[in-house]
């Protein structure tokens, strides 16, 4: 039984134009186990540390702790986002060839210490600096609330610099959704779409990879909400009146499995 580190010489001939010359090649045995006469090969520690330290590396745990926690709130203020956009769309309803924000009829409140800031908001024929004033006192005239009766969708769950156009939001979810486009595709079409000169920040893939998931669950509530109000029924015609059992066909390319290996925030549970 060879032992573990055991040389072995092996001679084989390579055959050219010349003729035929013998070579030698020494390889190292590995032992095997005479119980199952499988080879038996022990990880280095070496190995087993390092791959540890990647998996619990500091910079990794502190960037996906700040993920979880603006995909926790994201989840509570999709509610509050749903309520706002609805206040404003039966005022005006979004215009794709706009390059400027509505008005918000709603900013009513009596508080005198109004703010505000300019957001950066994409469009679908450009990009415009629009001017945002609301009120840090009231939630229901908060900044994001603001944002969204003015049909502006922040990339960001607090603070945002950087928005989109509701229409132009529709397209990007649209082209992912529906035609299977890549983020970082529609981001690279972004850039050359606007000359590549989109004032936005470097994340904006990483931004709008998490905002297109919040924007279709908001136009699913409303979708939901719709319905509940008109009392309108989505199954299926013909199973309303069948009894028994309901069979319910799955997807034959699997495409559903690739979306449950997405790399969702644990423990964060959206509305709707």
């Amino acid at each position: 039984m060879p032992e573990l580190g055991e040389k072995c010489k092996r001679a084989f001939g390579v055959v050219n134009k010349y003729g035929t010359k013998k070579l030698m090649h020494t390889t190292s045995l590995i032992g095997r186990n005479a119980s199952n006469s499988r080879a038996q090969i022990t990880p280095s520690d070496t190995n087993e540390n390092e791959w540890a330290n990647v998996v619990k590396s500091p910079f990794v745990m502190r960037k996906r702790k700040r993920t979880d926690e603006r995909a926790k709130k994201w989840a509570e203020l999709l509610p509050f986002l749903t309520e706002a956009y609805i206040q404003n769309y039966g005022v005006q309803v979004p215009v794709p060839q706009s390059l400027k924000a509505t008005d918000d009829v709603f900013l009513t409140c009596a508080c005198k210490e109004k703010k505000s800031t300019y957001v950066t908001t994409i469009y679908k024929c450009g990009i415009h600096p629009d001017k945002i004033t609301y009120c840090k006192n009231c939630p229901e005239h908060s900044l994001l609330a603001v944002m969204m009766r003015r049909h502006l969708f922040p990339l960001t769950p607090s603070d945002p610099q950087h928005a989109i156009h509701i229409e132009q939001m529709r397209s990007f979810h649209n082209m992912h959704y529906i035609c299977r486009v890549s983020i970082h595709a529609i981001a690279e079409w972004a850039r050359a779409e606007y000359h590549f000169k989109l004032p936005i920040p470097a994340s904006f893939k990483q931004r709008l990879t998490e905002a297109l998931p919040i924007y279709g669950r908001l136009m699913l509530n409303l979708e939901k909400k719709h319905r509940d109000l008109c009392d309108l029924d989505d199954a299926c015609p013909t199973y309303r009146y069948a009894s028994g059992p309901k069979i319910i066909a799955g997807d034959g390319n699997q495409s559903l499995r690739r979306f449950a290996k997405t790399k969702d925030p644990k423990e964060v549970a959206f509305e709707g």
